[in-house]
């Protein structure tokens, strides 16, 4: 039985596949350049990357492939947030922060932003230093159809010039109603690369990273689950495979592509000039093949065969700038230009150009101790402001923010939706502080966060319905709430070698609007395991359980056509232990884990919701393997 449990929905191709390459590991593992010594001559410690945050705020910096076995296992978004984002039914699917954020763009911008998790900002792109050519090999294959690969590789040109690619693959079957077709069970296709480049000129005094970036993300939308009558216990209704989906043949694709280049040049360390040049084209596209009058609750002409619908942004920022360096201390100060031009239709065009003013001061004497405040001024009047200050037992931030309402806020004319508004300026505060405390074996971070929201925008519904849309979907601003968020998080360690953590969360919202932010009241996250050295310390190795639970919440709904999550009041998402078994061990530069997802399905529920009307992930094993190559 407990066999049978293991094997469930794995593709015996694939985990043949990956058992010979597992099984490959030591002669792989030989093949890295020794020396005479035979000990390890390139690795992870000759290897180096920057982001371009160390360069703009002078962080003297880097960074150096991972390796550790730790939470190596938890690849899942929800888990990588520790539950603090909100997913539909599968990976690769629709996701939302629970929990306020503030907007990274203060100006003008779309507000489709579900998929943003598979695209690599260029903040997010590593520009490497290797001594040797470096390839990094991810490959996870589980459950329901899901693989994920994503291979690395950099190489110097010369000392001073280095170039790479990152490629990115997933894909997951259909959990609800998946098609009898083979070819047509996919329901997420995603294909992403990031081309980049690093140059430093001699002395360093000329600096450049470039990276082309692009992502094609391909959704097959269910549209959740359909079901005639609620049962009196919601998790009645997870049938899975056999339960019944909204949208017969309904899709959805992003295609984002990003050029991006930054560049400076130093004059003496107190002067130094600088320039960002940063150009990209979003497409979002959503069809429907079979469009059923039942689940749009319209009446269709006779001759309507499709429904389609397509928007376009086109983004072109310039920025210059100077800074400069003297002692611990950092200044920046620029100025920026930003044209954007969004189509919601191909007919019809909008045009927006922004002037912003903006720079930092920071006391930065190590890369622990920061003190910095940072601001940025539009010329229609948005801004954003932030103070930072944190050394090793201590961190406080303050942020405060104006910024301009979505483009999906404003305005939509299709086929089923028509809206246009002229919303207010949302305004955010946010105040958060964090206490590193450790005392032995015991690690304790308590922390508050506490947030005010003037003018907050939301998307609701009249109601949710078990067969349809969420009724007259609409864009609201509502008054204002405020939000305070206590939380702790604690680490135990047992014999050096047993591990406990930790983490609570408190929430309250009120005010006004307080609908605007739908949270659980409490939420919790907790692992034992096992962490230390095997046979002789030739293997790290790590076993344990993960467990996640939360207060039963009125969870956002979900709006395929619009790509948008809803507040609701219908659905409420009930409290659910999800219970994870991993193991993963590491041989020198090479991770392995393999995991039980969803241990528990069946003991207590058939299953659990993260989104309403949206079964969570069901019960699957999962292995797979990062492999470094330094040769």
């Amino acid at each position: 039985m407990i066999l049978d449990l293991l094997i469930l929905n794995v593709q015996y191709r694939n985990l043949l596949f990956l058992s010979l390459l597992l099984l490959g590991l030591p002669l792989g593992l030989q093949a890295q350049i020794l020396d005479d010594s035979t000990k390890l001559v390139y690795g992870p410690t000759t290897t180096s990357f920057i982001r371009e945050a160390n360069l703009y705020y002078q962080l003297d910096q880097e960074y150096h492939p991972d390796t550790l076995i730790r939470n190596f296992y938890r690849i899942l978004p929800p888990e990588q947030s520790g539950y603090r984002t909100q997913t539909l039914d599968n990976l690769g699917t629709a996701q939302n922060s629970i929990f306020y954020t503030f907007p990274d763009e203060i100006g003008a911008r779309s507000g489709f932003y579900v998929y943003d998790y598979w695209f690599n900002e260029p903040s997010e792109i590593r520009y490497y230093n290797t001594r040797s050519p470096y390839t990094g090999l991810f490959f996870s294959q589980g459950g329901n159809g899901r693989s994920w690969v994503d291979v690395t590789h950099s190489r110097n040109i010369n000392p001073r010039w280095n170039a790479g690619v990152d490629f990115r693959r997933i894909t997951a079957e259909q959990q609800i109603d998946p098609s009898p077709q083979s070819n047509q069970r996919n329901q997420i296709v995603s294909t992403a690369y990031d081309i980049f480049t690093r140059y430093q000129g001699e002395n360093e005094r000329y600096q450049l990273l470039a990276s082309l970036s692009r992502l094609k993300h391909n959704v097959r939308e269910s549209g959740g689950i359909r079901i005639a009558q609620l049962p009196e216990e919601l998790p009645e209704m997870i049938r899975y495979e056999t339960s019944l989906r909204r949208l017969a043949n309904a899709r959805t694709t992003e295609l984002r592509v990003n050029a991006h280049l930054y560049q400076e040049y130093k004059l003496i360390n107190a002067l130094q000039l600088y320039h960002i040049l940063d150009r990209e084209t979003r497409t979002h596209t959503f069809s429907d093949l079979a469009p059923a009058a039942r689940y749009y609750r319209k009446t269709f002409d006779a001759s309507l065969e499709a429904i389609s619908e397509e928007f376009e942004s086109k983004e072109f920022t310039n920025q210059l700038g100077v800074k400069g360096a003297y002692g611990a201390g950092q200044w920046n100060a620029y100025a920026k230009h930003r044209s954007v031009r969004f189509f919601p239709t191909p007919a019809l065009e909008y045009k927006v150009n922004e002037i912003a003013v903006g720079g930092y001061l920071a006391l930065q004497p190590d890369t622990i101790r920061t003190l910095r405040v940072e601001a940025e001024l539009r010329s229609e009047g948005q801004y954003r402001f932030e103070a930072l200050a944190q050394n090793r037992w201590l961190m406080l931030r303050y942020q405060r923010s104006q910024h301009k309402p979505a483009f999906i806020y404003e305005y939509r004319n299709t086929f089923v939706d028509t809206w246009r508004n002229n919303f207010r300026d949302p305004v955010a505060d946010r105040l958060e502080g964090t206490l590193l405390l450790k005392l032995g074996p015991v690690s304790i971070q308590p922390g508050l966060q506490l947030s005010v929201v003037q003018h907050p925008l939301y998307f609701r519904t009249d109601s949710l319905t078990s067969i349809s849309r969420p009724l007259n979907i609409r864009p609201v601003q509502g008054a204002a709430f405020q939000s305070i968020s206590p939380r702790l998080r604690a680490s135990l360690v047992f014999a050096k070698v047993v591990h406990w953590d930790v983490e609570a969360i408190y929430t309250s919202v009120t005010g006004n609007s307080a609908e605007a932010l739908q949270v659980p009241d409490w939420m919790v996250n907790s692992s034992l395991y096992f962490e230390g050295p095997l046979f002789g310390d030739k293997l790290m190795a790590q076993l344990g359980v993960d467990v996640h639970l939360k207060a039963a919440y009125y969870a956002d709904g979900y709006d395929p056509v619009t790509r948008q999550f809803i507040v609701q009041q219908d659905f409420l998402v009930p409290t659910y232990p999800i219970a994870n078994l991993f193991f993963g061990f590491k041989i020198n530069h090479t991770r392995v884990f393999a995991r039980l997802s969803h241990l528990n399905q069946g003991l207590t529920d058939r299953g659990y919701f993260l989104t309403p009307y949206y079964n969570g992930i069901q019960r699957s094993f999962d292995i797979g393997i990062d492999w470094l190559f330094f040769d």
